[in-house]
């Protein structure tokens, strides 16, 4: 019986730890996922215009390069525009690629008092990979 708990627990953390983090860097524009083998770091301009996200893609055991985030990526505004990116500027890397996703120019009424959130989507069997910043 104590080893049936045992594989629960361990089982337990397994499923956790692939449930993804996203956690903020101590200045808060960073953010970063961790699901299924592939951990991505996205950080965000801040207040630029036009928005740009540095994104680094990191592996072990997946080949990255066929990830194109400027086909894949949205980013949208907590008053509901969405943007398409305007370029993925990353070099072939293999299992690490980094690069800056850009999107054309933001109304800045469209950041004042609400949220932004860049999805990413179909990396390495994850359907979406969210990330949030607040925008004041």
């Amino acid at each position: 019986m104590l080893a049936l708990g045992s594989l629960t627990l361990a089982l337990l953390a397994i499923s956790c730890g692939q449930a993804g983090t996203k956690a903020p860097d101590s200045e808060g524009l960073s953010r970063t996922d961790d699901q299924r083998e592939v951990t991505v770091k996205v950080t965000w301009n801040g207040r630029g215009d036009p928005p740009a996200f540095e994104v680094v893609l990191d592996t072990h055991s997946v080949d990255l390069d066929s990830y194109d985030l400027g086909l894949t990526s949205v980013l949208k505004t907590g008053r509901g525009q969405e943007l398409a990116p305007t370029g993925w500027d990353a070099e072939k890397g293999g299992h690490h690629r980094s690069g800056n996703l850009l999107f054309g120019s933001l109304d800045q009424k469209e950041l004042s008092g609400d949220h932004l959130e860049l999805v990413i989507k179909d990396i390495n069997g994850v359907p979406e990979r969210s990330f949030h910043w607040d925008s004041d």
